[in-house]
């Protein structure tokens, strides 16, 4: 299944009160997008220039991962508060608060 892209100024939801920071953030660490997301994955607001469903996506994807990484794992990641996922050509920072 593919989604056509949408402009990179184009949003698909309403800014909230997270908008400004988000863009700050990824103006400041040239971030390609930043996403605040709830306790199940849910986007709050996102920012960037990648497709607005694509980050969400990834988002809730990437809330999955340390979600299991801190129930299901042999190791104690219960405290771990930062994730970083280094792959050969991005790197993905999670931290949970």
């Amino acid at each position: 299944m593919t989604r056509k892209a949408q402009p990179a100024n184009r949003r698909d939801q309403a800014p909230s009160g997270f908008s400004t920071a988000l863009e700050r953030l990824c103006e400041s660490t040239n971030a390609l997008s930043a996403a605040l997301v709830d306790s199940i994955g849910e986007t709050v607001d996102y920012s960037g220039v990648v497709d607005p469903y694509e980050t969400r996506v990834a988002a809730a994807e990437w809330a999955l991962i340390v979600e299991s990484l801190k129930t299901a794992s042999s190791f104690n990641w219960k405290w771990t508060t930062e994730f970083f996922f280094r792959g050969r050509r991005r790197t993905f920072v999670v931290v949970t608060l």
